[in-house]
């Protein structure tokens, strides 16, 4: 059975990833401060605190390597070296162990934001994306495993932090919170469903030996949508009591406008996003509303 190593096994990306797999592959999951809670004959996990990432390539064939955890917005000085060590250090040593121990294949998550380099809210972390995927290319042209950079746009699903922008604006339509202050609303932007994002990725897993030694796709449905446009749908689905009030924040400095995928790679691999922005708001919200803790 094939081996997948898989980083923040415990995050929102790594776990949904974890379960849909381990019904067809073995997965080993690597995390840095919480394990995830699943007992299954295909899963084992090693907290990267306790074990040296070299020890799970001598005791395990892996075959593909997964990186998806990271982080994000450095609010003060101490998640500089976190955020250096998930998002650049990690994947480095993992690409190293990667051409040492014979794996196959190795996926990184990138992200959109890397396409904006002067967006000041999330400098640290594009800087970070940037660096590594020079990197990834740099060992696909010197190494016999194949690389695959995912450029990943805006995934949203249920069991996301709600400090997110979609959950947390689908929490209080659910809720009815009074009012609700918002922008302009003009920025466009290709929201992804999170099960459709885990199908690209078991795509790409199972038709990768055909692929060149590095290719990067864009994960998005493909279709813009603006912040207005996305919070008015989800009013209606919701059938919200809020009152949307749009132009009473100001826009982030240099925001982005647009960021919309060109998800044609992946759809000659034969994958599709089918999940409508109607159907994952009203999935979200059926998360709060079982909730008591959101009531």
């Amino acid at each position: 059975m094939t081996q997948i190593l898989i980083t923040g096994t415990s995050g929102f990306l790594g776990s949904r990833l974890t379960k849909h797999l381990i019904s067809e592959f073995s997965v080993i999951g690597i995390y840095r401060s919480n394990a995830l809670s699943l007992d299954h004959p295909n899963f084992r996990q090693y907290s990267t605190r306790e074990v040296e990432l070299e020890q799970i390539f001598e005791s395990h064939e892996i075959d593909v390597v997964i990186h998806t955890a990271t982080s994000y917005a450095v609010r003060e000085e101490a998640d500089l070296p976190k955020l250096i060590d998930s998002n650049l250090i990690l994947p480095l040593r993992l690409l190293s162990l990667s051409s040492k121990y014979g794996v196959k294949l190795f996926i990184n998550t990138d992200s959109f934001f890397s396409d904006f380099p002067d967006y000041e809210y999330l400098q640290e972390y594009i800087l970070s994306k940037i660096q590594t995927k020079h990197w990834l290319s740099k060992y696909a042209d010197n190494s016999s495993f194949k690389v695959v950079n995912v450029k990943l746009f805006h995934m949203y699903g249920e069991n996301d932090k709600t400090s997110k922008f979609v959950n947390s604006i689908i929490q209080k339509l659910t809720v009815n919170e009074a009012q609700i202050e918002l922008t302009d609303g003009s920025q466009t932007r290709d929201f992804i469903y999170v099960q459709d994002v885990v199908r690209a990725y078991e795509t790409i897993l199972k038709v990768f030996s055909s692929m060149p030694d590095f290719v990067e796709f864009e994960l998005g449905s493909g279709t813009g949508t603006t912040i207005r446009e996305f919070v008015t749908l989800a009013h209606s689905v919701l059938g919200s009591k809020s009152e949307l009030l749009f132009d009473r924040l100001p826009q982030r400095v240099n925001e982005i406008e647009t960021a919309v995928s060109d998800p044609s790679g992946l759809i000659e691999l034969g994958w599709t996003a089918n999940t409508s922005l109607s159907k994952g708001i009203s999935i979200i919200s059926n998360e709060f509303n079982s909730s008591d803790s959101y009531l």
